[in-house]
C-alpha cells in the first residue's frame, strides 16, 4: 500500500525510501578529512616516497588538507573504492613508479590506511538520524541505503551507528556493475525489494545521488544539506527538494 511523506510542504507518495550514507547519515567531512590524511600518509610510506607526493594525491582526490577543503564534485566525494585506488596508483604513475607496483602500492596503503579508522571517535550523525529513520520504518516504510564504500565498512558504520536492523536493503557500490551516477544501484535496490522507482524516494547530499535517482524515474529527490558539503545553490539546481536536515521529512 502506498504510503505518503510531506517533505517541505511537498506531498509525495511512496513505499520506498533509498539514503546514501556519508554526508546524509553522517557528517561527510569529519569521517573523510582524517581519513584522507591517513590515506596519503600510508601511501608516502608505502612506497617510501617524497611528502610532495601528498600535494598530487590531494589534488588528484579533490581535496585540501591543509585547509579541511573539499571539493563537492571531486572524486572523494563520488568515487567508489576502486576508482580512488585508481586515481592514486595514476599519481604514483606519473612520478614515475611502474603502474603495476603502484597500483599495488595504493591498494595495500588504503588497506592499512582504513584499518586505522577511529569510526567510534568521527562518526557524527547528523542531527534527528536515528529518529527520523525509527519513524519511517515504525510507519511502515521500507528503507535501504545505496553507498559508495566498501560493504565490509559500510556495516561497521552502520553497527556503531545502532541502525542496521532499521535498514531492508543494504547496497555497496562494490555490489553493482555501475555505481553512482549511473542508476543501477537504485534498479537493483528496486528490484530486490519488489518496489516500482515511481513509487521510490531517495534521500542523498550529491549531484551524483540526484543524478542516479533521476535516471532511474523515481518519485522524488531529495537533497539534504546538514552532513554534507554540496552548497544549496548547486542542490536547488540538481534535486526536487532540498531540505536542511533530515528532521525535515514528516510521514502523512
Amino acid at each position: 500500500m502506498t504510503k505518503y511523506l510531506s517533505i517541505k510542504g511537498r506531498r509525495v507518495g511512496c513505499r520506498l525510501i533509498i539514503f546514501d550514507k556519508d554526508g546524509t547519515l553522517t557528517n561527510f567531512s569529519k569521517i573523510w578529512i582524517p581519513l584522507t590524511k591517513k590515506r596519503i600518509a600510508c601511501i608516502i610510506e608505502e612506497v617510501n616516497g617524497p611528502k610532495i607526493l601528498g600535494e598530487g594525491l590531494m589534488k588528484s582526490w579533490g581535496v585540501d588538507l591543509v585547509t579541511d577543503w573539499i571539493d563537492p564534485r571531486g572524486p572523494c566525494v563520488s568515487a567508489p573504492h576502486s576508482e580512488e585506488i585508481l586515481i592514486a596508483a595514476t599519481v604514483l604513475y606519473q612520478n614515475g613508479y611502474p603502474w603495476n607496483e603502484a597500483k599495488q602500492a595504493v591498494e595495500r596503503a588504503l588497506e592499512r590506511a582504513d584499518s586505522l579508522r577511529d569510526y567510534r571517535r568521527e562518526l557524527k550523525p547528523v542531527m534527528g538520524m536515528k529518529e527520523t529513520l525509527k519513524g519511517l520504518k515504525d510507519d511502515g516504510f521500507l528503507l535501504a541505503l545505496a553507498t559508495c564504500d566498501v560493504r565490509n565498512q559500510t556495516e561497521e558504520i552502520l553497527r556503531i551507528l545502532g541502525i542496521t536492523h532499521l535498514f531492508d536493503l543494504i547496497l555497496s557500490a562494490e555490489e553493482v556493475s555501475h555505481p553512482k551516477p549511473h542508476p543501477h544501484m537504485v534498479l537493483t535496490i528496486c528490484k530486490q525489494l519488489n518496489i516500482p522507482p515511481a513509487e521510490t524516494i531517495l534521500v542523498g547530499d550529491t549531484e551524483g545521488d540526484m543524478a542516479m535517482g533521476k535516471k532511474a524515474g523515481i518519485a522524488l529527490t531529495v537533497g539534504v544539506l546538514e552532513g554534507g558539503i554540496t552548497p544549496r545553490a548547486t542542490m536547488e539546481k540538481v534535486a526536487d527538494v532540498v531540505i536542511d536536515s533530515l528532521s525535515e521529512i514528516h510521514t502523512l
